[in-house]
């Protein structure tokens, strides 16, 4: 049996809950954890399309980016259409998760999506870093003949950068013990002096995975009393923020009909110095990202790419010497058949028995009237 808690379990794994902003309402907004789910929906935001396929398809939960309450309800009544949609999630006892600024935040997540879209190089920088975790040292002493399996556990729960993996140091000396009354010692016996091989080995840890990782080290470690030592670091660990910047290889026009095409959007909004200008240097942020255009540039970007972009930021990008692209906030759709396929793998991972729908009645409310 799969729940509701198994499912949001996984996605928390993948975009922890402390990456979300203070004023972001992420979550399980409607049902409980215990709640049995056999079909699970992703979208983009609940509307009433959206709510009615999910209640036509007899969905278990339904996972959305976008939060459905951002303000506090005085009244639950029939009485306006969101309010009703409410209801009707209750009546039809329909689960609601939103993964929101943690997963805009999260490493492989929306804006990493985003930037696989339009061909971005995978030497990626983060345009507004919001989080960066402590970082540990972590030495365990592990005798010879079990040195893998207490690896093998450890190097499970640690998330290493993009181009390393199972990284760790090792050296090898010799343990001294003795065993003394009341212990149960894996080698040696109680009152003799003991020695044996042993392996030192060393991992660097993220603060979010180091519970974990100590749990899988002593569960996984032969020795009664397993010696180990952690100790921070100066160096800061893993970064978290939201967008991205790095190499494409184009010029705006280029991009904007990339985008056009790729996010399948009726139209975009650009601006540019000249048409034909290839941008070695882009940055790409979702949602709302108009703020953070300094930061891009900052880090090299000519070419800025977000949504909702007003008119007089707009004036204050081209004067800052940057081109832009307003590729609207439905380009976050991309978030539908990507956290599917996250889904599906934490399925296969998992073995639950569920089947997952991506929502197919959103569309991009905006429609464009161009001069012939």
């Amino acid at each position: 049996m799969t729940t509701v808690g198994d499912i949001i379990s996984q996605i928390e794994q993948f975009a922890p809950s402390h990456l979300a902003e203070d004023w972001d309402p992420i979550g399980l907004i409607f049902g409980t954890k215990d709640q049995r789910v056999s079909k699970v929906m992703v979208a983009l935001d609940l509307d009433q399309d959206t709510l009615k396929e999910a209640i036509d398809q007899e969905i278990d939960l339904i996972v959305t980016h976008h939060p459905p309450i951002f303000n506090k309800l005085q009244t639950l009544n029939g009485e306006d259409p969101r309010r009703q949609q409410y209801i009707d999630l209750i009546k039809h006892d329909v689960a609601l998760y939103a993964a929101h600024t943690n997963l805009d935040a999260a490493t492989g997540g929306v804006n990493d999506w985003l930037a696989d879209a339009i061909e971005m190089s995978s030497n990626r920088e983060i345009v507004t870093v919001t989080r960066q975790e402590a970082q540990y040292q972590l030495t365990v002493f592990v005798p010879e003949a079990e040195k893998q399996a207490v690896v093998e556990a450890i190097l499970e729960h640690i998330t290493f950068s993009a181009h390393y993996a199972d990284v760790y140091y090792e050296s090898s000396g010799i343990g001294h013990f003795t065993p003394t009354a009341g212990a149960d010692p894996a080698i040696g016996t109680v009152g003799e002096a003991e020695q044996t091989a042993e392996s030192r080995l060393e991992f660097l840890v993220n603060e979010s995975e180091l519970s974990t990782v100590l749990q899988a080290l002593r569960g996984a470690h032969p020795y009664e009393e397993p010696v180990y030592n952690v100790v921070q670091l100066q160096s800061g660990g893993q970064a978290y923020g939201y967008g991205r910047v790095g190499t494409v290889g184009k010029s705006t026009p280029e991009l904007a009909q990339h985008i056009m095409k790729t996010f399948d959007v009726s139209g975009v909004r650009y601006g540019t110095h000249d048409e034909t200008r290839v941008h070695e240097r882009v940055a790409i942020f979702g949602g709302a990202g108009s703020s953070s255009f300094e930061a891009a540039k900052q880090k090299g970007a000519t070419l800025y790419i977000t949504g909702d972009i007003s008119y007089h930021t707009a004036q204050d990008m081209m004067r800052a010497g940057l081109d832009f692209i307003d590729m609207g906030h439905y380009t976050e759709h991309i978030i539908v058949p990507r956290l599917a396929e996250k889904l599906e793998t934490f399925s296969q991972e998992q073995n639950w028995s569920i089947k997952i729908h991506e929502a197919t009645s959103q569309s991009d409310m905006f429609q464009y009237i161009s001069k012939q």
